[in-house]
């Protein structure tokens, strides 16, 4: 640590109120047991989609979170606008950088709790030094862990139950009017020279996968939460009687400019897939199909019940 960032950490051990304050136990995703507090009021959240979005869901905002840049060079909280409404220029929430966060801007904050992922860079041990630091599960497969995780720590279990019986209703709906055990959907992408996809890609896959859609067989096959990716030579396997892709547009990518990825990957990729060919491929923006949000699978169940619902084509028989 340099001198500025010692500074702000003796700073944090006189004036911190999470000293002082009503604590529980929490074990968090590493198996390490921490002191938290009961009721936290200054929380600093170490990842947009994963943290920052769910929190804003269960009606806390914090003080602090990471954020990433646009194309257009804007700061911007991933899935955060579109999803909740809130974002770094229209909320008090302080951008405390990027991956890894910036320590000094997280210490001067004087937070009373701070958040993040396995996945994040930043230390943890430092971190530690600065408040009560609690690493959260994130699954790719759509379990939604972290909701549950995030309601323990800060009470807004009565919120996540709404959130629960709304969603329930939305599958239940989309259960009556689609006979989903007959359709599959499959969900990938281009990944540079790779075709890529997850067993349950986040909310859109999470919707999917609970109201009963069929998957192609190198999907289900596909094991834990982590992307895994496929040769061009492979795509005929993903073939379905709809096919969903995402683009990031705040990347600058655009339906179009996947189609150009996905045939730069496969030369005249389309002839190989019949929902393709017969227009049931369907381009979805990424961070409202992917972020861990009510409001996404929300979302997602209103496009399914719009795209798919209704529409009549001859299934297609794995064999």
């Amino acid at each position: 640590m340099n001198k500025t960032l010692l500074t702000l950490v003796a700073c944090f051990a006189l004036a911190n109120p999470a000293l002082a304050a009503e604590t529980s136990k929490f074990t968090d995703a590493t198996g390490k047991t921490v002191d938290v507090p009961s009721a936290p009021e200054r929380i600093v959240a170490l990842h947009d989609l994963s943290l920052t979005v769910p929190l804003n869901e269960l009606g806390l905002s914090p003080v602090g979170a990471v954020g990433r840049t646009g194309a257009d060079g804007v700061r911007y909280l991933r899935g955060a606008k579109t999803l909740t409404g809130i974002d770094f220029d229209n909320s008090d929430i302080v951008d405390v950088g990027g991956f890894p966060a910036d320590l000094e801007v997280v210490a001067s904050l004087n937070p009373d709790l701070i958040l993040m992922m396995h996945f994040n860079t930043t230390d943890r041990t430092q971190l530690e030094a600065v408040a009560p630091t609690i690493m959260l599960e994130d699954n790719m497969r759509g379990e939604f862990v972290v909701f549950d995780q995030l309601a323990a720590l800060t009470g807004t279990e009565e919120r996540l139950d709404v959130l629960k019986t709304r969603y329930q209703g939305q599958v239940a709906q989309i259960e009556k009017m689609i006979d989903t055990q007959d359709i599959s959907v499959s969900v990938f992408g281009p990944s540079q020279d790779k075709l890529v996809a997850w067993h349950t890609y986040g909310a859109l896959g999470k919707v999917l996968r609970d109201a009963g859609f069929g998957a192609p067989e190198i999907v289900n096959q596909i094991d834990g939460s982590e992307r895994v990716y496929f040769s061009g030579e492979q795509i005929a396997a993903f073939d379905a009687d709809f096919i969903i892709t995402t683009y990031d547009h705040n990347r600058g990518e655009s339906p179009q400019s996947v189609i150009d990825d996905l045939n730069a990957i496969v030369p005249d990729f389309c002839r190989h897939l019949t929902a393709c060919r017969e227009g049931r491929m369907i381009f979805l923006p990424r961070e409202d199909a992917v972020t861990r949000s009510y409001e996404a699978l929300g979302q997602m169940s209103a496009v399914i019940m719009g795209v798919i619902g209704g529409q009549g084509h001859t299934a297609i028989v794995s064999e």
